[in-house]
């Protein structure tokens, strides 16, 4: 009889790893003893004892979850699901694996309320699977903004004459 291990979320759908090794919807979990990994000009590939390996699935490897594709590939870069979009490392790690983005590029952020409501207003932000995302652009323009209302100062412990403190 099986046991479950651990259980998923991702966007509306709920994936379950068993025990014995099967996986519900997609999803297996991996330790160095059970496989390898192995690479070739095209990319890495999740290889089992028996030949075989992982695809079309997600595999947690390392505390780190992974997509796979048909061909057997890891995926790296911004991809594309039913549920959302997922950010794959250099190393194919899901940078975003608790909740996939609205759209490519986009980041989870904490807001206020009054943050918010412009950044509603203008397309800035949109609640997507439980969270506020907001648009790479829109974060370089605050990061831009910050850049350029930040003003050195030099500190002195120095009292200057004249000067009512």
């Amino acid at each position: 009889m099986a046991t479950l291990i651990f259980t998923l979320v991702i966007g509306f759908q709920s994936y379950a790893a068993a025990s014995d090794g099967n996986s519900g919807n997609g999803l297996t979990s991996a330790t160095q003893d059970q496989g390898e990994w192995r690479q070739d000009d095209m990319g890495w590939w999740y290889q089992w004892p028996d030949g075989t390996w992982v695809a079309n699935e997600w595999m947690q490897y390392g505390g780190n979850w992974y997509y796979f594709a048909a061909d057997g590939y890891m995926l790296t870069g911004w991809r594309q699901f039913s549920s959302g979009w997922y950010e794959f490392n250099a190393k194919g790690a899901c940078l975003n694996p608790r909740a996939a983005a609205p759209y490519s590029g986009w980041f989870i952020v904490d807001l206020t309320s009054s943050a918010l409501s412009t950044m509603i207003s203008t397309g800035a932000a949109v609640y997507y699977n439980g969270n506020w995302w907001c648009s790479p652009e829109f974060l370089q323009e605050m990061q831009d903004l910050q850049d350029r209302d930040y003003v050195p100062v030099e500190r002195s412990n120095k009292l200057q004459p004249g000067v009512i403190y």
